[in-house]
């Protein structure tokens, strides 16, 4: 069938009377039996824009290309048949009037100088109306003035602003006097007057100058020259031109050039910041230091510049006078003397040079005493002649008369005597000798007479004389002689002489051999260790070792024997052996020999350590600990729960199961081993298992309003809840949509503007959530019956019309408030005080007919907000504003502001997150009102931080470490206690962070505690963690151990090798006893159970001793056993020491003495006896002894042993050696014709081998005659 419908069609907006301007939106709504296809819109019947096609049926008009005036819209529908219908006229005005905003308001100049104009301000007149809009003047009151105004017509422009341009006017300040001033710029435009404020502050000028230097040095200039120039800057540093009015100088100084006086080109005005210059110069007419100044008159101050040089004479050519001072001519002189010299010259002498016999005699001297000391026995006894040459700066020298001395030196050296060798030893010797005078002294020596070696020079001057040769060889002949100078140089030197060393030292280790155990032997229990030793000279004692480390004291006295307790070590192999040492100190080492030590096992394992408690949920805590050493092997370990044994474990963990939710545990472990020893019990660790997982939700009621109420007005909603574990917060909720933010306190509450929705059935629901997320909610129905019926106006008239003033009058037909908007147009923009109080005959007054004006600066329209923010607005009015009147989707929004500028800071969390309109309402001194409004987005963070990771670490006894993190930057905060109920909580760190750490101080040791963290993010939103615990570290052990002696008993006698033991006790355990043996260490540490320690006795004098036990436990705490006395009563098997330092020598040809250090012994040495080459010859009492019935010329060889007693001998000492001495006869010649003679003299030695022939020291001898000859 053909369409033959027509469309239906309405103005749906603008509506019907509306006062339009500006750009507007206009539409329509259309519908057809079949379609739309289009709508075209018309203004007084002419077709306005083109034809939509598109619903929503929308244009935007422009209403300024309109007239102001009224106009009919109309707008005509099409289906695609082509049937048209044309809507209902809608009848509009248009009102675009003018409008211009001035910004700044006011203006504040930076100080200006007096005198001078400061830079321009600008200032912007923005057209903000929706018309061109012009200024009609523009003028400035005051010491101001406009620079340039572009906001006037031009060749190019005429004037007009079209809308949303601006134009810029400029503003300079020029003050006439030094104050504060103000001004006001008027700019008059859009049937207004836009006042702006202006004000500054003039200075004063300032004159000031400164100068760049106050002295000059010039240095030394010729007398009759003149010097360079040097420059002076004088800088204007004030705020205005400044002259220098005069620039003199005084004393040898000239001004040789100055820019600072006006020229051809220049003024003479220095403006601010420039400088001038001017150059002085320095033209000395006398020597010497010469001064003077330089003086700048500027700004009414005289700158003075101190001036300052020296004039130098011209080149000096008169020579110095010199003569000697000391000696005098004619002297006689010896050793070290000084020689001196006066001089003199024109201008300086600069030095003295000394001759002798006409050459230098030491250096130069430039000092002004000109003296020096003359060593004179560098010279010859006799005559000499002295001269000295002066010297001055420029060169010039002169000779003084010579002056002739005698020289008379000491030259005669000193006399040697009674020069000797004694305490030679090895590889030293002492010389010594005597001189007649004193002098130095020093000893050559050598294995020839020519010596090769030589003591550095001792230079003390003395007659007694000693000196120490070291580095000697051992047992060797050396050539030496003495040499002295005397204090005049005189150099005496001794004949040859001779001295032999003594033998070298015994460098010979022992030999030493383990004799049991055999090697590779399997040991067990106490066995005995031997060992066999010998020495060249003597055996001083055996070490035995046990694995490279000593066991037992040194045995010092043969057998070498030791008692080894096999048990005191590890099962398995071993290594002997011995080390010996002679009196020497040389030691050797046997071969290794190495046993199996096979001995049952009955030594427990250690403590186990580090044993940790956690629980891994309501019902399960896991153990660990630090594995426990064994010396055969750990099997297994022990756990006890609170004392009780509850399992085995093989490993270092374990699973106890099966327990108690929120329930605390303690545990200990014990190690054993396959033998069956166990260890003592760890120390203990506890846990509490976790609470059972929360599931119960909370339970929760509304409270008010009851369900079925009738509400009105702004109500409040409440709610009641619990929960077995605690109620984190409740959410109130309007028809399922949240109502506010969630209520995280008791009472749970708010305040309901119920004006906010629609009359009728609305659903109130209180959600309660728990820290474990489990959630209940109850919901009440309730009906909104506010009041929407306005009132009905009727008979608005105004009256009483003055020329500022008129009364509005009405009626409405049930008691209401009063209050009239009014303006320039249907905007209004004004309103009088809102009268509350409620009649049906309303008057209303208004005065001052110029309203403000008014504008929101801050925030912006349309902009998104969040936290607190400013909010402000700037307000104006022809006589005065009284006040602005903020307010919040039109609620007040704070008290009113009076003063301005007006603002005011709202916190925006404080309503929901959405759109909201801001309005700024100004009121002026006659009640007249205008408003502006912007529209915000409020767009607050309402989600608290999402906690994690919450855990408890660095437990101690006292403090524990609480961290987590969160997915922002919140605050931290922990609550704990001893239940669920905390009733402690750390001070609040205010700073943001997202990993949080928080130390809890002074707990209670070995507890357990509830714990909780709290977040709270910038926005105030809280996060609260689940219930969490953590149990504190155990007290520290302060309890010492127990200890005492078992063996040997007290008082009792002991004698050779016994075994020590302790035993020892501890609240935790026993890591270590220390035996002492008269407060001294006996032995190392024991540090495994049983306590014991071999001593072999007969290392200790026989008498009382005191044995005591140390025993310390893990943490350091120690005690000592009570001391336990014992008799030593060995039989003596100690040897006395070694006799030292054993001299041998010879007294005559048949004697030699022998002397020595005495030996020391345990008990007392009884003698020495004496060995000659080998062989025992004597005993003695004391420490020496005289050989007799010896040989002439035969060298012997002794050593020496200590005995006491009992017969103990020490080692034989070093050995001496020592020649006896010649033996003298005489020949007689008979009484004959003389003779020369043949003497044989017979030696007293063994043989024949000792007979010489000696030939007379005169080969003829007289008849009767009698001459001694001895043998040489």
């Amino acid at each position: 069938a053909v369409d033959t419908t027509a469309p239906t069609i309405s103005i749906a907006s603008p509506a019907a009377s509306a006062v339009v301007s500006g750009t507007i939106t206009v539409s329509a709504t259309a519908s057809d039996n079949v379609g739309v296809v289009g709508v075209q819109y018309k203004l007084d019947g002419a077709n306005l824009s083109a034809e939509q096609t598109i619903a929503p049926y929308a244009i935007s008009w422009d209403t300024t290309a309109a007239t102001n005036a009224a106009h009919t819209l109309t707008a005509v529908a099409r289906d695609a048949a082509g049937n048209a219908a044309t809507s209902a006229p809608v009848t509009i005005t248009v009102s675009n009037l003018p409008s211009v905003s001035v910004s700044p308001t006011s203006i504040a100049f930076d100080s200006v100088t007096v005198g001078t104009t400061s830079a321009a301000h600008n200032v912007q007149v923005t057209n903000t109306g929706s018309v061109g809009a012009s200024l009609s003047s523009v003028t400035s009151i005051g010491p101001f003035a406009i620079s340039q105004n572009y906001c006037v017509a031009n060749g190019s422009w005429n004037g007009v602003m079209a809308p949303g341009t601006h134009c810029d006017l400029y503003v300079v300040f020029a003050p006439v006097a030094a104050d504060s001033a103000t001004g006001t710029l008027s700019i008059s435009g859009a049937g207004s007057v836009y006042p702006v404020t202006l004000a500054g502050t003039g200075v004063a000028p300032v004159t000031s100058v400164s100068v760049s230097l106050v002295s000059l040095a010039f240095g030394s200039v010729t007398i009759g020259t003149t010097s360079a120039g040097q420059n002076v800057q004088v800088t204007n540093t004030g705020s205005v031109g400044v002259s220098v009015s005069s620039v003199t100088s005084t004393g040898p100084f000239a001004i040789s050039q100055n820019y600072c006086v006006a020229n051809g080109s220049w003024n003479g005005v220095m403006a601010p910041g420039t400088h001038c210059d001017v150059f002085v110069a320095f033209a000395p007419v006398v020597g010497g230091n010469a001064t003077g100044t330089l003086s700048i008159s500027a700004a009414a101050v005289v700158y003075p510049i101190t001036l300052a040089g020296m004039g130098v004479a011209p080149a000096d050519t008169t020579p110095p006078t010199v003569s000697i001072a000391s000696p005098g001519n004619g002297a006689t002189v010896s050793g070290t003397i000084p020689v001196s010299a006066s001089a003199a010259d024109n201008v300086s002498v600069v030095g003295v040079q000394f001759k002798l016999d006409g050459t230098n005699l030491g250096l130069e001297e430039t000092s002004s005493t000109y003296s020096i000391a003359w060593d004179t026995t560098t010279v010859s006894n006799g005559s000499h002649a002295l001269t000295a040459v002066a010297r001055d700066a420029a060169g010039n020298t002169a000779t003084s008369a010579a002056v002739t001395v005698t020289v008379n030196n000491d030259v005669t050296p000193p006399v040697l005597s009674t020069v000797t060798a004694s305490s030679v030893g090895p590889n030293a010797a002492t010389i010594t000798w005597t001189t007649d005078e004193p002098a130095d002294s020093q000893v050559e020596y050598g294995l020839t007479t020519g010596y090769g070696s030589a003591i550095p020079v001792v230079s003390g001057l003395v007659t007694a004389h000693t000196v120490t040769l070291n580095s000697l060889a051992a047992g060797t002949l050396y050539h030496y002689r003495v040499k002295s100078k005397d204090a005049a140089g005189n150099l005496a030197v001794s004949p040859d002489a001779v001295l032999t060393t003594a033998p070298a030292p015994d460098t010979t280790p022992p030999a030493v051999s383990i004799s049991t155990p055999a090697a590779n032997s399997s040991v067990s229990g106490t066995i005995t260790v031997i060992a066999t030793a010998t020495d060249n000279v003597g055996v001083m004692g055996v070490q035995f070792k046990l694995d490279n480390s000593n066991i037992g004291s040194e045995l010092t006295a043969f057998p070498y024997a030791f008692t080894w307790d096999t048990t005191g070590v590890l099962n398995g192999s071993h290594t002997l052996t011995a080390v010996a040492r002679d009196a020497a100190g040389n030691t050797s080492t046997s071969l290794p020999v190495s046993v199996t030590v096979s001995n049952p096992d009955t030594l427990p394992p250690s403590l186990p350590t580090g044993l940790t408690a956690t629980a891994d949920s309501a019902s399960q805590i896991t153990l660990a600990w630090s594995p426990a050493a064994d010396n055969v092997g750990v099997t297994g370990y022990q756990v006890f729960r609170n004392g009780v044994q509850i399992g085995i474990a093989s490993g270092s963990s374990y699973q106890d199961t099966g327990l108690s939710p929120v329930t605390v545990y303690t545990y200990t472990v014990a190690a054993f081993d396959a033998a069956g020893n166990t260890s003592g019990k760890s120390f203990p660790a506890a846990a509490t298992t976790l609470a059972m997982q929360d599931t119960t939700p909370p339970t929760v009621s509304i409270t008010a309003p009851t369900a079925g109420t009738a509400l009105a007005g702004t109500v409040t909603v409440a709610a009641g809840a619990t929960d077995d574990v605690g109620v984190v917060g409740v959410q109130f909720k309007l028809d399922g949509a949240s109502l506010g933010s969630e209520n995280t306190t008791a009472p749970y509450r708010l305040a309901w503007d119920t004006t906010g929705v629609p009359n009728g059935a609305h659903t109130l629901t209180a959600a309660a959530r728990d820290a474990a997320g489990n959630t209940a909610s109850a919901a009440v129905t309730v009906t909104v019956n506010n009041d929407l019926t306005p009132p009905v106006l009727s008979g608005a008239t105004a009256s009483a019309l003055s020329v500022d003033t008129a009364a509005i009058s009405w009626t409405t037909d049930e008691l209401a408030d009063s209050q009239v908007e009014y303006g320039l147009s249907t905007g209004y923009g004004s309103a009088s005080v809102l009268d509350a109080s409620r009649v049906t005959a309303h008057t209303v007054t208004l005065n001052g007919l110029t309203a403000p004006a008014v504008s929101i600066t801050t925030p912006a329209a349309n902009s998104s907000v969040s936290g607190t923010i400013t909010v402000s607005a700037t307000a104006a009015d022809n006589v005065g504003v009284a006040s602005v009147q903020f307010k919040l989707d039109d609620v007040n929004l704070g008290p009113e502001d009076t003063v301005a500028p007006y603002s005011l800071s709202w916190n925006t969390a404080t309503v929901g997150n959405g759109s909201h309109t801001i309005t700024a309402v100004a009121r002026d001194a006659a009640g007249n009102t205008a408003s502006a409004a912007v529209t915000v987005t409020v767009s607050n963070d309402l989600t608290p931080p999402v906690l994690s990771g919450a855990t408890a670490s660095a437990l101690s006894v006292d403090t524990a470490a609480i961290s987590w993190t969160t997915d922002e930057l919140a605050d931290s905060q922990v609550e704990y206690g001893l239940s669920t109920g905390y009733g402690s909580a750390s001070v609040l760190d205010a700073s943001r962070v997202t990993a949080h750490t928080v130390t809890l101080n002074g707990l209670t040791a070995g507890t357990l505690y509830h714990y909780r963290v709290k977040s709270k993010d910038a926005a105030g939103n809280l996060a609260v963690s689940p219930d969490a615990v953590f149990t504190t570290a155990p007290p520290p052990d302060t309890t010492p151990p127990a200890v005492s002696i078992t063996a040997p008993a007290a008082n009792s006698s002991v004698s050779g090798t016994i075994t020590v033991s302790a035993t020892a006790t501890d609240n935790v355990s026993v890591v270590g006893v220390q035996f002492k043996l008269d407060n001294a260490n006996l032995g190392a540490e024991t540090t495994i159970p049983l306590y014991t320690f071999t001593w072999n006795t007969t290392t200790v004098a026989n008498g009382t001793h005191t044995l005591t036990a140390v025993a310390r436990d893990a943490a350091g705490n120690v005690a000592i056993s009570a001391p336990v006395s014992v008799m030593a009563a060995n039989g003596d098997v100690l040897p006395p020491s070694m006799p030292t330092g054993l001299t041998a020598t010879a007294v005559s040809s048949s004697q030699i003495f022998l002397v020595w250090s005495p030996s020391t012994d345990n008990v007392g040495v009884v003698g020495y006896k004496i060995f000659r080459d080998g062989m025992q010859v004597a005993t003695s009492s004391t420490s020496a002894y005289q050989d007799t019935g010896l040989s002439p010329v035969t060298t012997y060889k002794y050593t020496v042993a200590a005995f006491d007693a009992v017969g103990n001998t020490s080692a034989p000492s070093a050995p001496a050696s020592a020649t006896t001495l010649f033996k003298s006869a005489q020949g007689v010649v008979p009484a004959s014709a003389g003779v020369t003679p043949s003497v044989t003299i017979a030696g007293a030695g063994p043989s024949t081998a000792s007979r010489r022939s000696v030939s007379a020291a005169s080969p003829f001898l007289p008849a009767g005659t009698r001459r001694c000859v001895t043998a040489a």
